[in-house]
């Protein structure tokens, strides 16, 4: 069945109001691709800054609510104040819910209105350790049955928010899932080799489809609806963080593709079928240059300040312009620019904040103006280290005995009619690019 039906005229009527229906090319739109894709954002509903947001699925939900975080906004998911496993260092990444499965789940038994007996739920190994599968399936994330029941029943507890937060985030990660027959319930990670063999036949992989993930989101929807004169808002997104390994017979970037379209054409579907909206994470991640988008450990988790640049944007069409959304897009902007070797845009972008929003600087002390000062102070000196050392290179070149006699590596890339122009042809001595680091470390969250 065609998701939308609408006569030509009407078609060709709203034409002109698409001013994003062209797709970007050398001549005409490049900016929205490069050096970061930048698609359109389409506001389905509005809050405010000070609305409270809860965000749940993949570990790209981490990222949202880092980037809320720095701004201060009112998150009010994943608390880390629980009593978590004795082994566990990061309780934050526990709440990683991988599969709109194990999403559901959760608010199930938080909103659902029934009765859970959540040390039902935990899976206990040969020597009498438990593993709560709805998590993790890492020994580090075991104990007893009373700890890991009372960290079951803290976790879902949290989830209870959900109901009473005024904007709802769900990220979707992957569509390869694992079942628990005994418990017929889906988990949020594949279960240890050893509980396999110590339980055959209890756990099987699902590889879901369309359906699977549409049904599941019209239920996690009616949950959050039920008995609630004052619903959330939903906001949904596909993560573009890509599958670790397949469980499949597959090459992994086959199923990888497998796995996000299926999702983003179960949420195109849902969103236009129900009052929920759509922002474009994964667009923006997957069409931005890789060196801008992931991280430098492997190809497949986004940089904090591309997501950063993403919140930003997100902010500008449901909120409005802020002080907290400004902020967040000189974060993001501002390294962008940096490793793109702009380094007079990234002045430009946070030089007139400071000098002629005195409003930003007031309203963030430490946030802003400390941490912006501060890096754009790094930037400057960096530049200035770098002005140096290339002067110190022209000037060892000067005293060379004869170019004519001393040939290189670096001139034999071809003639050079500028001189003053940046080019590796004339490095002589090692220059090393200004180093970004002591810039977003202090420019990051204290």
């Amino acid at each position: 069945m065609p998701l939308e039906k609408v006569t030509a005229e009407d078609v060709y009527a709203r034409l002109r109001d698409n001013k994003a229906r062209i797709y970007p090319s050398v001549k005409r739109g490049a900016e929205l691709l490069f050096p970061f894709a930048q698609p359109e954002m389409e506001a389905g509903f509005q809050f405010t800054k000070d609305s409270s947001i809860f965000a749940t699925g993949s570990c790209f939900a981490r990222n949202v609510e880092k980037s809320l975080r720095f701004i201060r906004a009112n998150v009010v998911s994943s608390p880390i104040d629980i009593p978590a496993p004795p082994k566990a260092t990061q309780v934050f990444q526990l709440y990683n819910k991988y599969t709109v499965h194990s999403i559901l789940n959760e608010l199930r038994w938080a909103l659902g209105g029934e009765p859970v007996d959540h040390s039902a739920l935990l899976v206990a190994d040969k020597n009498g350790v438990y593993y709560d599968l709805q998590v993790a399936s890492s020994p580090d994330i075991t104990g007893t049955k009373e700890e890991m029941t009372a960290f079951r029943e803290a976790y879902n507890n949290s989830f209870k928010a959900a109901g009473t937060a005024d904007v709802v985030i769900i990220t979707l990660g992957l569509v390869e899932c694992w079942y628990d027959r005994e418990l017929e319930v889906y988990l949020n990670m594949a279960p240890p080799k050893p509980l396999t063999q110590l339980y055959p036949g209890r756990f099987e992989f699902h590889l879901l489809d369309y359906n699977d993930i549409y049904a599941a989101l019209v239920e996690i929807e009616g949950l959050l609806r039920h008995n609630n004169p004052n619903p959330p808002k939903m906001l949904l997104t596909v993560s573009p963080v890509g599958l670790a390994a397949t469980f499949r017979t597959s090459d992994v970037l086959v199923a990888n593709s497998y796995s996000k379209s299926v999702q983003r054409a179960a949420v195109e579907a849902f969103v236009m079928n129900h009052d929920v909206s759509y922002f474009p994470s994964y667009e923006y991640v997957t069409l931005t240059d890789r060196k801008f988008a992931w991280g430098n450990k492997d190809f497949r988790h986004v940089r904090q300040e591309t997501v950063d640049r993403i919140m930003s944007d997100v902010l500008l069409a449901y909120v409005g312009p802020s002080l907290e959304q400004e902020l967040l897009h000189i974060r993001g902007h501002s390294t962008a620019y940096f490793d793109n070797q702009e380094h007079d845009k990234v002045i430009d972008l946070i030089e007139p904040r400071l000098e002629s929003d005195s409003k930003l600087c007031a309203g963030f002390h430490e946030l802003a103006s400390m941490r912006v000062t501060r890096l754009m102070w790094a930037i400057r000196s960096q530049a200035s280290a770098l002005a140096i050392v290339f002067s110190q290179s022209f000037a060892i070149r000067r005293h060379l005995p004869s170019h004519a006699k001393v040939r290189s590596t670096t001139h034999l890339r071809g003639m050079t009619s500028k001189p003053c122009a940046v080019s590796e042809r004339l490095t002589i001595c090692s220059v090393q690019r200004p180093s970004f680091s002591s810039a977003p470390l202090s420019f990051g969250p204290a």
